[in-house]
């Protein structure tokens, strides 16, 4: 009998412009097959061409016809053209050992998109991921993640009745997107490592239960928060409390995360292959904080901004009394 385990896949749902520019990016990791990492399968979801910068294989893409994109307008076609092409997106795209669904909060089509295909990866009991980027660059961005992200969470509670893990990041100007893209590459390619199905003490089982913590606690379904957390990090870097910890360390660290917590799965991995990823020992926390706040702060954004709004003086109008105006709307 063979004791050599099979090196898992995970799948990457690139949803929007967003996802597909950081997608984009690691589109090389399809081709480049890494010790300790497991294989990566992508696939494009989106409803414009315009943002693809680089070419890709019409197997990972799935574009939705007749549509040209949604101009940041949340739902635009979410029923005639969306919802309907759901289950054909996932049945095209097999789900994997992991499903990591990227995109942005802000953006019209992975806004729907996204949310839409994790609920139909949950509904295939499919272990499933969000890594998104939220933005309040503007008062329709600011809606779209608030919406966006009561979206998740109404999925979590009412609909799927399963917990939502979603690593968050947010831009904060056009200066630091490249420094998001780079956290949010990093954690990526860390899951990529956690899912290897190549590591000592570390099977698909106790990674399923690391995240569908509803099956081992009584803690309730909700949109949770997954943060990185290495050994000589701030357990302040995890917001609200820790709910469900995977740790990987490198042979002879300790494995112990500083708190208890409801459940903890650990592997361990080689110095060299922990080199590669977040830390020697990585700890990947599910929490429960958060996303409570980040919605707080776009309310008071958006109210704030409504308030602007409501005491600005409109100017008057350069045409009020002029009569002269002929039936092409030519004033001469």
């Amino acid at each position: 009998m063979s004791l050599e385990r099979n090196k898992a896949d995970i799948r990457i749902y690139a949803c929007g412009g967003g996802g597909i520019s950081i997608a984009s990016k690691i589109y090389d990791w399809k081709n480049k097959a890494l010790d300790g990492f497991a294989n990566v399968k992508f696939a494009f979801v989106d409803t414009s061409k315009s943002n693809f910068k680089i070419p890709v294989d019409d197997e990972d893409v799935y574009l939705i016809e007749e549509l040209d994109g949604q101009g940041k307008k949340r739902g635009l076609d979410a029923k005639e053209s969306i919802i309907p092409v759901i289950a054909d997106i996932v049945q095209n795209h097999k789900p994997s050992s992991l499903n990591i669904v990227l995109h942005t909060l802000a953006g019209g089509s992975g806004s729907v998109l996204s949310p839409l295909i994790v609920k139909e990866l949950l509904n295939r009991d499919a272990p499933v991921i969000v890594v998104a980027i939220g933005d309040n660059g503007s008062v329709i961005e600011s809606n779209t993640t608030l919406k966006t992200l009561q979206t998740y969470e109404n999925l979590a509670i009412n609909v799927v009745k399963k917990p939502i893990v979603m690593a968050y990041y947010y831009n904060e100007g056009s200066a630091s997107r490249k420094e998001v893209d780079k956290y949010v590459i990093n954690m990526i390619e860390s899951l990529r490592c956690l899912f290897a199905n190549q590591h000592i003490g570390l099977d698909s089982q106790d990674l399923y239960h690391w995240l569908r913590y509803d099956k081992v606690t009584d803690y309730p379904n909700q949109l949770a928060v997954l943060t990185m957390v290495g050994s000589n990090d701030d357990l302040h870097k995890v917001y609200g409390k820790a709910i469900s910890v995977a740790t990987l360390a490198a042979e002879g660290e300790s494995t112990d995360y500083p708190e208890t917590v409801e459940y903890h799965t650990e592997g361990e991995i080689s110095k060299e292959l922990s080199s590669k990823i977040y830390s020697v020992t990585t700890h990947f926390v599910i929490s429960d904080g958060l996303v409570d706040r980040v919605a707080k702060d776009i309310e008071s954004h958006l109210a704030k901004l409504k308030e602007e709004k409501d005491s600005r003086v409109i100017r008057q109008s350069i045409i009020k009394g002029v009569n002269d105006a002929d039936e092409s709307g030519l004033i001469v």
